[in-house]
């Protein structure tokens, strides 16, 4: 946490503004019940004299508390984006910076939960370090109030205190081995779906969809019972903490009540103690879900760390690459991805300035590993690899990369344009160098077919396009970088052989003038080699030109004496007995001060196909399944809002018919119904929060499996168009943020609207002439939360497509790292993801600044109400129209009132970011697919036996203006026989038949 709080103080400006705002605002409002006992004590002695005073301080206290409330709302609200922008780039900078071990290392999906639900997590935090400490501040001054006004009573009160300190301390280490579990498990989800999704392609080919969303299920039952166990541990800590304010509330009504019979204390002052103890009713439920939350975001902290101080094994040298011809030279290197199991051992090799050397060999003979050791992805472990007669290590990694060009085996596109992708290693090249680039590798022809030629946006990955298509553009990317070295990984395998033939034309002139390695894995590559490097089990066997290899080289004849065009000797595969989709357990990295928790086994019983099965996907079809578990809760949050309620009841009863009349015995009686309602309300609070977590956690598991079903039966198509981070933005963080909501933002709202309009008809109860005063506030409430909710509900939906957008381009960046190493566009893709990681926080800064504007207007409403109450009522209690206790039950009441209002503030904000999320996975489930199951299915027989026949069939992608197939027919009869389809790489022609 101590980081985090460095992260904050990176805006010592916002800080001290937010907290100072914090704290003089909310401390302010401890002065208020000074001013109210002077008023009342005036009343009871008969005088108003000054009345008019005393009301104008008051009006004058919530004007300033407007004033602060916004500042700390919106400037804690700006600290909290900052911030998470901030660690958001760290995230990113952490990731670009990672060497081929470390990526090796990396998974996805924990990045992306990383950035996603951790980061948000860390903002919640931050976003409430003002109100919290706006909150201390105001137990501050209450105390100090409350000691000036009676020591004896504020011992009473805050006798408790000690309860307090002793439950948040021994519930803290586990809380947070609990939260950190399932937020290993989150994580562990996100990873599932990430994988998943940039999988799709293997997944459907294999048909292994329904393998996955088993795979999901189990994974989402285990991030049940984690987090239900979590809420079980957090139940009794969270139900003590906010009861414990109760008990000393119901020690002041009794031993204060006392102290006014005998005279000791005024009304006055009976009632300012009572303000102040109702006060601290809710920092003290505040600062106990505050604490909860520390222990949450420590566990995210903690993980958001421990990616940010990843560091790389590989570092940076000092020098630059000589000027001119470059020479490479492998000297006796030894290379393991793992050093007890070497990969290379003792390879010595030399490729002279204009030369072009292939490497062949065996399977698993290390030939692809050169190309990963050459621009530094790897250091060897001995030996030293040389380039222009300097030790790689000695290199400056950019100079190093700029001078290496490499086309990876699988071609990775981004998804912009073509021109874009052709042009990543030279953002600065002309039309006519990209175009010269693209017909080189024979890619300007099929580019100049699509609908928009180069600006043709390519889906991620380049999915929209062929294998061959996005090989032919990655090589025109390393072409248009002009590197003095360059290494081709089989970088035509997915081309056809005219193509190819055509690319090889190209490459002699270039290789002709670079230092140039092939890996080679068709025979056709070796014509462009000048010598041949043969390797197998790490080693090299031998090196010559082709015909000294023929004559001399056993394994390289054997290599060449296979059918077809491929020349890597491959072991055979025990189909039968391979296992193709093993299960692999997620790996649980070592945190330390982790404390030994019970077995979390408490399973979901609820099937995904009962939610949201209405007509029109909303809250209410979502809720459907869990009605009767939500008339429960309700039923228990019902109780929470009338315990709340009926405490100012009892201080009514306790004072007119028991401290007015001298009845010490229905004091007593007061004080013990307190007691008991403290105790029932503990009861209530435990349960509520294990049932609501209940609730919760059901409907959220079987929305992940229901959603991520639904992703499955969707076609190619959808994940053409959709980018991944987007997909998983809405599995990661629109579930995310419903997950809050449905788990504390809907009990709180619950509570908070039952105890306002109970305070209504309590009011109305107490005296109607006070609550019609207190009503005035109504219209313009209705009216302000009208433009409130237009306002923001727009600023949400943005800052939602916004964040999807960061996510993706989080993703996008992560799947591709070794292309931006490769082509040294770590800065620039970082500037790229930092400008649209501040649009979405100024999206969502717009939000925050209507938010910050409309909550203060509420409880300036508020407090001007009760103002007009006290003058009206003290008025009233001078001319014996309305008793001591009326007055006193009436402001309590109206000091209830203003604690909802505030929780409904911190509450709608999850509200707004859950119903977006909730109205885009309502999007997802109701996403038709391309695939339209048949009227009549038939059973596939567990052998595939007959004919297979195309009869004439037309297929478009969407959006191409020219169809894939026009008009196919193909009859492939029964027989015993192996059929390839040899296709141009030129745009389709029609009809074509066999």
């Amino acid at each position: 946490m101590r980081r985090l709080a460095a992260a904050c103080w990176r805006h010592p400006v916002v800080v001290v503004l937010s907290l100072g705002a914090a704290v003089l605002g909310v401390g302010q409002q401890a002065v208020a019940p000074l001013v109210v006992r002077l008023a009342v004590d005036d009343a009871v002695a008969g005088t108003t004299t000054r009345l008019g005073w005393l009301i104008g301080a008051l009006v004058g206290i919530e004007v300033l508390t407007f004033v602060t409330a916004f500042l700390r709302r919106y400037l804690g609200g700006r600290l909290a984006l900052d911030v998470q922008h901030d660690l958001r780039g760290q995230v990113f900078a952490a990731v670009q910076r990672l060497d081929g071990g470390k990526q090796d290392e990396l998974r996805t999906g924990q990045v992306v939960s990383r950035s996603i639900s951790d980061l948000n997590q860390v903002q919640g935090l931050v976003m409430m370090v003002p109100y919290a400490l706006g909150n201390i501040a105001f137990v501050l001054v209450a105390v100090g109030a409350m000691l000036w006004l009676s020591p004896l009573l504020t011992v009473i009160a805050l006798i408790v205190v000690p309860a307090v300190v002793y439950v948040a301390l021994r519930s803290r280490k586990t809380l947070f081995s609990a939260t950190w579990h399932a937020q290993q498990q989150a994580a562990d989800v996100a990873q599932h779906v990430e994988e998943t999704v940039t999988g799709v392609r293997v997944v459907k080919g294999f048909g292994q969809e329904g393998r996955e969303i088993n795979g999901l299920e189990a994974r989402a039952r285990r991030l049940f019972s984690l987090r239900m166990r979590a809420a079980r541990l957090t139940a009794r800590p969270t139900a003590t903490l906010g009861a414990m304010p109760l008990f000393g509330q119901i020690a002041v009504l009794g031993l204060g009540g006392w102290l006014a019979m005998n005279g000791q204390v005024t009304l006055g002052t009976f009632l300012a103690f009572a303000s102040y103890v109702t006060g601290l009713l809710g920092p003290a439920r505040f600062l106990a879900s505050a604490m909860v939350t520390a222990q949450v975001t420590k566990a995210s902290v903690n993980r958001v760390d421990e990616l940010i101080d990843s560091q790389p094994d590989v570092r940076d040298g000092g020098e630059d690459v000589p000027e001119g011809p470059l020479a490479v030279e492998l000297d006796d290197i030894t290379f393991g991805y793992a050093r007890s199991e070497p990969v290379l051992a003792h390879v010595s090799l030399s490729v002279e300035p204009g030369e072009t050397l292939a490497l062949v060999g065996t399977a698993g003979s290390g030939k692809s590993t050169v190309s990963l050791l050459l621009p530094r992805f790897y250091d060897v472990h001995n030996g030293a690899i040389r380039v222009g007669g300097v030790d790689v290590r000695q290199l400056k990694l950019h100079s190093l990369r700029n001078a290496v060009g490499v086309v990876f085996e699988e071609a990775f596109l981004f998804s912009e344009t073509i021109r874009g992708n052709i042009a990543y290693g030279r953002p600065d090249a002309t039309e006519a160098e990209v175009e010269e680039a693209a017909r080189a590798a024979e890619a300007h022809e099929f580019i100049q077919a699509l609908p928009d030629g180069y600006e043709t946006t390519v889906g991620e990955r380049g999915l929209t396009l062929s294998g061959g298509q996005r090989q032919r553009i990655a090589l025109a990317r390393a072409l248009l970088s002009a590197p003095r070295v360059l290494v081709l990984d089989d970088a035509t395998s997915a081309v056809d052989a005219v193509t190819e033939a055509a690319i090889h034309d190209t490459l002699k002139a270039v290789t002709a003038q670079r230092t140039t390695l092939l890996v080679a894995h068709r025979r056709s590559t070796l014509a462009l080699a000048d010598r041949i490097a043969v390797l197998d089990g790490g080693g090299v066997v031998d090196v010559g030109t082709e015909a000294e290899l023929n004559e001399r080289c056993a394994l390289f004849r054997e290599l060449l004496a296979g059918p077809g065009e491929a020349i890597e000797d491959t072991a055979p595969v025990d189909l039968a007995s391979a296992e193709l989709w093993p299960e692999v357990a997620p790996e649980e990295p070592d945190v330390p001060n982790l404390v030994p928790l019970s077995e979390a086994t408490e399973q979901p019983d609820l099937s995904p196909d009962t939610i949201g099965t209405g007509r029109k996907f909303g809250l209410a079809s979502l809720l459907r399944p869990v009605r009767w578990a939500l008339v429960l809760v309700g039923a228990l949050v019902t109780v929470d809002a009338l315990s709340s309620m009926a405490l100012p009841a009892l201080v009514r009863f306790g004072v007119d018919d028991g401290v007015t009349r001298g009845a010490l015995g229905a004091l007593w009686v007061a004080t013990g119904l307190g007691a008991g309602i403290v105790v029932v309300n503990w009861i209530n609070a435990r349960l509520e929060t294990v049932l609501t977590a209940r609730v919760g956690e059901r409907l959220l598991y079987a929305l992940r499996v229901r959603s991520f079903t639904h992703l499955q039966r969707l076609g190619l198509d959808y994940y053409e168009r959709e980018l991944a981070g987007r997909i998983m933005t809405r599995m990661t963080t629109d579930v995310d943020a419903l997950s809050t909501f449905l788990q504390t933002g809907l009990v709180t709202a619950a509570v908070s609207a039952l105890t306002i309009v109970g305070i209504a008809v309590a009011l109305l109860v107490t005296d109607i002439g006070l609550a019609l005063v207190a009503m005035t506030a109504i219209p313009f409430l209705a009216v302000a939360t009208y433009f409130f909710r237009k306002a923001s509900s727009e600023a949400y939906a943005q800052a939602r497509e916004r964040v999807s957008v960061v996510n993706a381009d989080l993703q996008e960046n992560v799947s591709g790292l070794r292309v931006t190493q490769a082509f040294t566009r770590e800065q620039h893709s970082a500037r790229e993801f930092g400008e649209r990681s501040l649009a979405y926080r100024s999206s969502r800064l717009r939000a925050q600044r209507y938010i910050a504007t409309y909550f203060p207007f509420v409880a300036l409403l508020s407090g001007v109400a009760q103002a007009a109450v006290l003058a009206v009522g003290a008025y009233r209690v001078a001319n014996g129209d309305l008793s001591a206790g009326a007055l006193l039950a009436f402001q309590l009441y109206l000091g209830l009132f203003f604690a909802p209002v505030q929780q409904l503030s911190g509450v709608f904000d999850g509200y707004q970011q859950a119903m977006v999320g909730l109205k885009r996975i309502g999007e997802l489930l109701t996403t038709r697919s391309s695939i339209v199951p048949p009227s009549a299915p038939v059973a596939v027989p567990s052998t595939l036996r007959g004919e297979i026949e195309l009869r004439d069939v037309t297929f478009r992608y969407e959006g191409a203006a020219t169809p894939a197939l026009d008009r196919v027919s193909l009859h492939v009869r029964a027989r015993r026989r192996t059929w390839a389809l040899v296709w141009s790489a030129a745009p389709a022609r029609p009809s074509r038949r066999w």
